[in-house]
């Protein structure tokens, strides 16, 4: 086996999804080499594999504001009587 060849089964745990997802992607791309997870992919088809399941836009980190707690009447503390 030559080196530029690579297996569905390493290829999946390179992009971190299971083996039947990145078959089933295969299979729809039209690529009729994966059929098992010990297939081998040509490194043509394992980019188009990878193109697939890229992001498309670099995903944006959210930030989340949490508001205050409104401060109610009956929560506060009544102040101590003062001493004369």
């Amino acid at each position: 086996m030559s080196d530029d060849r690579k297996k569905v089964k390493d290829l999946a745990t390179e992009l971190g999804i299971a083996p039947k997802d990145l078959l089933a992607a295969a299979r729809d791309l039209g690529i009729t080499a994966a059929k098992v997870a010990a297939s081998s992919l040509s490194e043509t088809e394992s980019a188009r594999l990878r193109n697939h399941f890229a992001p498309a836009e670099p995903a944006k980190q959210q930030v989340i504001v949490r508001r205050r707690r409104a401060s109610s009447p009956e929560a506060a503390p009544e102040p101590a009587p003062a001493q004369a």
